[in-house]
């Protein structure tokens, strides 16, 4: 979302956050969080002035995976 807030200044603000078990189920939640981040932009009259002020916080947990085991039959006779 975004947008002017007055004649010189506009924001930004936008993010994400997320829930799931992950690619397979680990009897838990797996992955929770997400992040935020949002800006503050001032321009003065003339437009030769800019200042801005951004924040970013990270709150993000995921799962992560190796060697995701599987199994492959052999058709073939020995």
């Amino acid at each position: 979302m975004s947008g002017p807030i007055n004649k010189n200044l506009t924001f930004a603000v936008g993010g994400f956050y997320r829930v799931a078990d992950g690619i397979r189920d680990p009897g838990y939640t797996g992955n929770s969080g997400g992040q935020i981040r949002g800006n503050l932009v001032y321009t003065s009259d003339d437009g030769t002035t800019q200042i801005k002020l951004q924040a970013h916080s990270i709150n993000d947990k995921t799962n992560f995976y190796q060697n995701i085991p599987y199994s492959v039959e052999s058709n073939r006779e020995l």
